[in-house]
C-alpha cells in the first residue's frame, strides 16, 4: 500500500514558506470575498502573532548558539533541550502556528481561522511525523 503524502512542492518547500503562503491566503481572500466577521480582535491578534513570532526567534537563536542545523530533514549535530524544547520538540512550529492564529484573530473570519488549522495538518504529515 502506498504512503499517502502531501504534494511534491510541499515536501520541497520549508515550513516558513508553508506558513507565510498560508497567511498571504489568508489575506487575500478575505480581501477579495468580504466574508463576515465572525471574531476580530486587532489587539488580540497583534499579541498572539507577537508571541509566536518571539518563540520563533528565540528558538532560533538556541539552535545557532549551539551551532547545529536548524533545516528539517538536515542532519543536527547537538540536540537542543533548553527553554521551550523543554516543554516541546517543535516550539518553532508551535510560533508559526501562533503567528496564523493571531493573523486568524486579527482578520477574524471563519475561513482565516482554517488557515492555522492546515498549517498544523501540513507539518504534522510533513515534518513532525518523521
Amino acid at each position: 500500500m502506498k504512503k499517502e503524502t502531501m504534494p511534491w512542492l510541499v515536501k520541497k518547500t520549508k515550513p516558513p514558506i508553508i506558513a507565510l503562503t498560508i497567511l498571504a491566503v489568508m489575506v487575500i481572500s478575505q480581501r477579495i470575498t468580504q466574508m463576515g466577521v465572525i471574531f476580530a480582535s486587532k489587539t488580540m491578534g497583534a499579541i498572539i502573532g507577537l508571541l509566536g513570532f518571539a518563540l520563533i526567534v528565540y528558538s532560533a537563536s538556541l539552535f545557532k548558539k549551539v551551532k547545529t542545523e536548524i533545516i528539517p530533514r538536515g542532519k543536527p549535530s547537538t540536540l537542543v533541550i533548553k527553554g521551550p524544547f523543554l516543554c516541546t520538540r517543535n516550539p518553532m512550529y508551535v510560533g508559526m502556528t501562533a503567528v496564523l492564529i493571531g493573523a486568524a484573530v486579527w482578520i477574524g473570519t471563519l475561513f482565516s481561522f482554517l488557515g492555522p488549522l492546515l498549517f498544523v495538518i501540513i507539518i504534522y504529515k510533513e515534518f513532525i511525523r518523521y
